[in-house]
């Protein structure tokens, strides 16, 4: 049970546009090694999708237009909420999935940030 305050209204992430905490405490963060059959430990993924490749076909080719236009309004609902460059940061990271999925996002926290 944590009885500090949790964080109070700081990000529970890291990196965090903030600067803040919690962010990684060097040698304690990473994981430890450990012998299996020879040496286990972290290894980069050499996977050739990008990180984005995956959202981009689930909004694509998995959603329908209905699924689409709720999942883009969930999202500007949420992040009009948000600074200005993490909404920005948000934005190019949609525009990486899908060019449309991004526009749309932007657009929507174009006319919420009008309206306000």
């Amino acid at each position: 049970m944590c009885v500090n305050g949790n964080q109070g209204g700081g990000p529970n992430y890291w990196p965090n546009s903030t600067e803040g905490t919690p962010r990684p405490v060097g040698e304690a963060a990473s994981q430890h090694k450990y012998t299996v059959s020879g040496l286990g430990a972290k290894h980069p993924i050499k996977h050739p999708n990008c990180d984005f490749v995956q959202a981009g076909d689930l909004y694509r080719k998995v959603m329908t237009q209905f699924e689409r236009d709720c999942l883009v309004k969930n999202i500007v609902g949420h992040l009009m909420h948000a600074k200005k460059p993490i909404q920005d940061r948000a934005v190019a990271m949609f525009v990486k999935a899908d060019k449309e999925y991004g526009s749309r996002i932007a657009e929507g926290l174009r006319k919420a940030s009008s309206s306000m």
